[in-house]
C-alpha cells in the first residue's frame, strides 16, 4: 500500500522531481565531494544555486532545439532571452556578498531571492515546454 502511494506520487510529479533531485545532487557534490565544508562554503553554494537553476532550464530548452528543428524559431528565441537572463544572474551572483556581517547577509538574501526568482520561472517554463514538445499534459 505505501509503496503504490509513493510510485502514484512520484509517477504524477516526476517532472519537478527530477529536476529538483538533479539541483540537489549537484548542490551536495559541489558542497561536500573532495571538499573541506565550511559555513562559508554552503552559503556559497547555495548563492549559487540560481545560476545552476538558469543553466538546467537552458539545456532543456537546448534538448528541445535538437530534438524538432521545426520548432527551433521559437525555441532559439527563448534560448536567447534565456542566456540573457543568465548573464543578469552571473552579475547578480558575482555581485552578491558572501561575508556573514548582518548588512551583508541581508543584501545576499535579498539578492538570491531575485536570481532565484526569475530562474526558477525559466525552469518551470522550460520544463513546460519539453512536456508540452513531447505531447504530455501540464
Amino acid at each position: 500500500m505505501v509503496y503504490h502511494s509513493i510510485e502514484e506520487f512520484v509517477g504524477k510529479n516526476v517532472r519537478w522531481i527530477v529536476p529538483s533531485t538533479l539541483l540537489l545532487l549537484q548542490l551536495l557534490m559541489k558542497i561536500f565531494v573532495a571538499e573541506k565544508t565550511d559555513l562559508v562554503k554552503i552559503w556559497a553554494a547555495f548563492l549559487y544555486l540560481p545560476v545552476q537553476i538558469g543553466f538546467l532550464a537552458l539545456s532543456f530548452n537546448a534538448t528541445i532545439l535538437l530534438g524538432d528543428q521545426n520548432k527551433s524559431g521559437s525555441t532559439f528565441g527563448i534560448c536567447m532571452i534565456y542566456i540573457l537572463f543568465l548573464f543578469v544572474s552571473i552579475i547578480i551572483w558575482k555581485h552578491t556578498p558572501v561575508l556573514f556581517i548582518k548588512r551583508e547577509i541581508h543584501i545576499a538574501i535579498g539578492l538570491t531571492i531575485v536570481n532565484l526568482s526569475f530562474t526558477v520561472l525559466m525552469l518551470v517554463n522550460s520544463i513546460l515546454m519539453i512536456l508540452d514538445f513531447y505531447g504530455h499534459a501540464h
